[in-house]
């Protein structure tokens, strides 16, 4: 009995060793990896994509080896794929991957974009300096974060727009580490480009943020109004924020954000105290409008005009009368 329950579990073993071999990507299929990396173009990334997500469906014990046997065939192969392999490297590490002395990502990217000039490729510098903004933008160094961003956007305005996809996390991104470089017009204008809100745009982005982005992005926008002493745009873009905030049940997100909303009205009530009625008119236009596109004006004539439309309860005219 004892020997039966031996050669069971053996035989278990053995069948568990071949179902862990199957799941190995064959030469083959390497090979094919290697060559789709090496193309001259690859608009959007959709190949490299593709070439991530099927490896990510392997093995995760076989995705070093993988990754290593990949770094080998591209050295055989041109430096556009070389420059893949250390995008494809960079993109498996957010999906767990751990392998013996790795390098570091920044290190990484720095080789791979280096690589990237030298051939004059810039879709591939489209990528990595993206990449490299959001890594620097995760580590709070913001001005880092925003040279890539302006580099990255600069490459989109020397080309053809349709052959390069536009990610609003882009515009979500750098207006985040514009605000921490004290950059509040960018910030504000950056922000509301992420959200498809600018009008007259330069680009458009290719998807949308999602629920909480949003919220993030009307909470920095706010933040940034309030920066600048725009207590009423600043009230606006909280109150859009607070939507959001309610939209997705963030009772935390909803209390910092009703904290923002009272420092507005705080600073408004000083400003009618000290210059004008202007905030006054509207604050009270505000409670009733939940859009806000564009800074807020206070001179004489165009308050009164608000003036008379609040009384009228027209409070959208009000807010198109003194928008700049």
């Amino acid at each position: 009995m004892h020997r039966l329950h031996s050669s069971l579990i053996f035989l278990l073993c053995c069948l568990v060793s071949i179902g862990y071999a199957q799941v190995q990507p064959t030469d083959q299929q390497i090979n094919v990896w290697v060559k789709t990396m090496s193309v001259k173009k690859d608009p959007y990334d959709t190949r490299l994509a593709a070439i991530t997500s099927e490896i990510s469906s392997t093995d995760s014990s076989t995705w070093c080896q993988t990754i290593d046997r990949i770094n080998k065939g591209v050295q055989k192969a041109n430096i556009r794929a070389q420059i893949r392999s250390k995008i494809l490297w960079n993109g498996m590490k957010p999906r767990g991957m751990k392998c013996p002395n790795d390098p570091s990502l920044i290190d990484n990217f720095r080789d791979a974009l280096q690589a990237a000039y030298e051939i004059e490729d810039e879709m591939l510098q489209y990528t990595i300096h993206l990449s490299l903004g959001q890594i620097y933008n995760g580590m709070s160094q913001y001005g880092l974060a925003v040279m890539h961003f302006q580099m990255y956007f600069d490459i989109l305005r020397r080309n053809n727009r349709a052959d390069f996809f536009l990610p609003s996390g882009a515009f979500y991104d750098m207006s985040f580490s514009l605000y921490h470089t004290h950059d509040y017009a960018g910030c504000i204008r950056t922000g509301l480009n992420a959200m498809s809100a600018l009008p007259k745009a330069q680009f458009m982005p290719d998807n949308t943020l999602n629920p909480y982005q949003q919220m993030q992005q009307w909470n920095t926008i706010g933040l940034a109004y309030h920066k600048i002493h725009l207590p009423d745009s600043a009230f606006l873009a909280f109150d859009n924020a607070e939507k959001m905030a309610n939209k997705i049940g963030g009772p935390f997100w909803i209390g910092i954000i009703r904290g923002n909303k009272v420092m507005c009205i705080t600073i408004s009530v000083d400003m009618i105290l000290h210059t004008s009625y202007c905030s006054m008119i509207m604050i009270i236009a505000s409670l009733h409008v939940s859009t806000i596109m564009r800074p807020i004006r206070c001179n004489g004539s165009h308050v009164s005009i608000c003036a008379k439309d609040v009384q009228k309860k027209l409070y959208k005219n009000c807010i198109q009368h003194v928008s700049i």
